[in-house]
């Protein structure tokens, strides 16, 4: 008896990425924060080359200029997706009320929310590492 088998590819190029208005299917939970994250970088910076200042103590505030630090004295956004603008994320000018002993996103200076400019939900990173998005 002979099996036969059937591949299926699916490519994604650039240009269709830069339209794309929804995550790719099957990500994980922080897949999709990436994604997400990543297409506000790009909506706000113009790119996905975005830097973290770390000494003399982190921002976790993305910026271009943090990008002409010292590679001891940053971290760079490595880009995962193809480029994309999409996001539900949104930043705002006001800063987040207290979400314990955890330190909120920012990108350019502006805190990220996860989600309308309306919804109190908050992207954060705990001491560990770990980035989700957050609800007082």
């Amino acid at each position: 008896m002979f099996a036969g088998v059937t591949v299926l590819v699916v490519t994604a190029n650039a240009s269709s990425m830069r339209h794309a208005t929804a995550p790719p299917p099957g990500l994980s939970s922080y897949g999709r924060i990436a994604w997400n994250f990543e297409g506000l970088l790009w909506r706000t910076l113009g790119t996905a080359d975005g830097c973290e200042q770390t000494s003399p103590t982190f921002t976790f505030n993305w910026t271009h200029a943090a990008c002409n630090l010292p590679q001891s004295n940053r971290i760079a956004w490595q880009q995962i997706f193809a480029h994309h603008t999409a996001s539900m994320f949104t930043l705002s000018t006001s800063a987040p009320p207290d979400l314990g002993n955890v330190a909120p996103i920012r990108i350019a200076g502006r805190w990220v929310r996860c989600g309308a400019s309306t919804v109190n939900n908050w992207l954060i990173i705990t001491g560990g590492g770990s980035w989700f998005c957050s609800t007082p």
